[in-house]
């Protein structure tokens, strides 16, 4: 499942984090994993926009994010996950956490061509100078996050 030439995507550790737009330009690798994590998740009624694939042990959740579209850094409403090779899978709903996972950089999962692509990556940009990536698994849940922004000042980026 391996494809170390695919430059979609925001890549963390083995895994490989892709939105639902990018899927036509997917390697068959790709889409056929996510296509086979669907097939064994469909008795879920469920649409994900993200998706997560662990190239190294065949695992890929199906990840539905709230305002994706509108939300700098949406948050994380409920996964699917799924073990492809024993053909299992296992949700968790978030969508009534007072403090649900966040998605940060959500430009890494777009095309270059999407119309918030320049946008978001200005904006990762400015947060980097600014420092607020420095110990990044502090801030990956909707509070910590929060609290960072009002920290540096930047209210106006609040959801």
């Amino acid at each position: 499942m391996r494809d170390a030439h695919m430059k979609i995507g925001k890549r963390i550790g083995s895994s490989v984090y892709v939105h639902v737009s990018t899927l036509a330009h997917l390697t068959g690798s790709i889409t056929n994993c996510i296509a086979k994590a669907e097939r064994i998740a469909a008795p879920l009624p469920f649409e994900a926009n993200v998706y997560r694939i662990d190239e190294r042990k065949s695992e890929v959740s199906l990840l539905k994010y709230r305002d994706f579209e509108i939300d700098s850094f949406p948050c994380l409403t409920r996964s699917v996950f799924v073990d492809l090779n024993a053909q299992l899978f296992s949700c968790r709903d978030f969508s009534k956490s007072s403090n649900p996972p966040i998605l940060h950089r959500k430009e890494l999962l777009l095309l270059k061509t999407h119309s918030e692509y320049s946008s978001l990556e200005e904006l990762t940009s400015k947060l980097e100078a600014l420092g607020l990536y420095k110990n990044a698994n502090t801030i990956g849940h909707r509070e910590q996050w929060r609290s960072r922004l009002r920290q540096a000042g930047l209210e106006e980026l609040l959801m």
